[in-house]
């Protein structure tokens, strides 16, 4: 196969193919949401484990609805850090069908690019996500530019987290979860996690991913 046809395939045909497919899993599946007090209150970083991607779309959406704003495709005020490598054109066409405005850059690639460029939406009130362990890994390991941005920008970071009961666990680094039709599927958007400039860069990634790694149930134990 060329080169040509790969990155059609992945720029123009594949992506659309797992639309259709998340899509029809929406669709199918019954949902579970569960919000913590004062997360969606103002913009936030939102930050997700990159083996949790697949249905990030559907609960972007969903959290939309929560804040009666309407889902406009064109016009959605939320960014997201996509890796400049090649495998991150491919999560920019997908999410670009969600109305997600790519920003391109990685702690490995174009890192500085990328955080001026969410500082600046940040500072314009965008929502902005992105996966702490992407776009390489390791597993549920935290990269700086989730504190970093968090901490220039002194906006508060939400976790999400999607647990489908039924799914596909790739062979990846990141053990991603693709979530099978006619499942359940429980979203949980974490309380507010608000970093101190008083602590060190290691310091607040230790809380980040211990944030993260808590299971996801606890923060709505009553």
């Amino acid at each position: 196969m060329s080169k040509k046809i790969k990155v059609f395939l992945l720029t123009s045909i594949l992506p659309r193919m797992m639309y259709a497919y998340l899509r029809f899993v929406s669709l199918t599946s019954k949902h579970h949401f569960f919000v913590a007090k004062d997360s969606l209150e103002g913009n936030f970083i939102a930050t997700f484990w990159h083996g949790e991607i697949p249905m990030q779309g559907h609960l972007y959406h969903h959290i939309l609805k929560m804040r009666n704003e309407k889902i406009d495709i064109k016009n959605m005020r939320y960014g997201t850090v996509i890796s400049e490598h090649s495998d991150g054109e491919f999560a920019a066409k997908l999410y670009a069908l969600y109305g997600f405005k790519g920003i391109r850059g990685s702690s490995t690639r174009g890192g500085a690019k990328a955080l001026v460029n969410a500082l600046g939406k940040l500072k314009e009130k965008w929502d902005i996500g992105l996966t702490p362990d992407g776009p390489r890994g390791p597993y549920h390991s935290i990269a700086n530019g989730a504190v970093v941005m968090a901490l220039k920008s002194q906006t508060k970071i939400v976790g999400f987290r999607v647990e489908p009961s039924k799914f596909f666990q790739l062979k990846s680094w990141d053990k991603m979860k693709i979530p099978k039709p006619f499942g359940e599927i429980s979203y949980y958007i974490l309380p507010p996690l608000y970093l101190s400039q008083e602590q060190s860069l290691e310091e607040n990634k230790k809380i980040l991913q211990k944030y993260l790694e808590a299971s996801p149930q606890d923060y709505f134990v009553e």
